[in-house]
C-alpha cells in the first residue's frame, strides 16, 4: 500500500448515520500511512432526495455541470443538519423497542410462569367458574376427577396460548404505530 502511495477512500454518497461516514473516513487512517478520504453526492442520493435538501440549496452553491461534486459549505451543513436530527430520531426508536422487548420479556415471563402453574397444580383449579356447576359435577363423576383436571388443564393452557397469541399481535400492532410516529 505505501508503495502504491497510501489509502485513498472515495465516497460516492453519503449515509444516513454521520457515524458510518466517520467510520469509512476512519479506515483510510489506518497503520500510519498516508491517507485521503473524499465524499461526494449527488442530489440524487437517498438522503438528499428523503429530506428534500435539494430544495434548500442555493442555485448559487450549486455546480453548473451535474457531473461537479457537490462540496459546498452550505451543503455540508444542511446534510449535517439532517443527520443529526435522523440520530436523534433514530436513538428514540431505538430505546422505545428496547422498552417494548423489555415489556414482552416480563409479560412472557409471567405467561410462562402461570402455564407451569397449571400444569404443576394436582388438585382441581380453586376458584374456577364453570358454566355450568350442575353439568361440570355430572361429567366428573362420569369421567372422574383425574380426566377432568386433565381437561380443564388442557382447556387453560390452550386459552392462555391463545390470549397470548392475540397479546402478541396486538404489541405488534402497537410497536408498528409507535415507530411510524418517530
Amino acid at each position: 500500500m505505501i508503495g502504491l502511495g497510501g489509502l485513498y477512500v472515495i465516497g460516492t454518497n453519503r449515509h444516513e448515520s454521520r457515524r458510518i461516514d466517520d467510520q469509512l473516513r476512519g479506515r483510510s487512517g489506518r497503520k500510519e500511512i498516508r491517507h485521503l478520504a473524499f465524499f461526494s453526492f449527488s442530489l440524487e442520493d437517498p438522503l438528499m432526495v428523503r429530506f428534500g435538501l435539494e430544495g434548500l440549496i442555493p442555485r448559487r452553491v450549486r455546480p453548473a455541470r451535474q457531473e461537479a461534486p457537490l462540496d459546498h459549505p452550505i451543503i455540508r451543513r444542511e446534510v449535517e443538519r439532517h443527520n443529526a436530527s435522523l440520530k436523534g430520531q433514530n436513538h428514540e426508536i431505538r430505546t422505545t423497542l428496547s422498552r417494548y422487548s423489555d415489556l414482552l420479556e416480563k409479560q412472557r415471563n409471567d405467561a410462562v410462569c402461570l402455564a407451569i402453574s397449571v400444569l404443576c397444580r394436582r388438585r382441581g383449579f380453586d376458584g374456577l367458574r364453570h358454566p355450568v356447576p350442575g353439568r361440570y359435577a355430572e361429567w366428573r363423576e362420569r369421567f372422574g376427577a383425574e380426566k377432568m383436571l386433565e381437561v380443564e388443564r388442557a382447556v387453560t393452557l390452550q386459552q392462555i396460548d391463545a390470549v397470548w397469541s392475540d397479546h402478541l399481535a396486538f404489541i405488534a400492532e402497537v410497536r408498528e404505530v409507535s415507530i411510524c410516529q418517530h
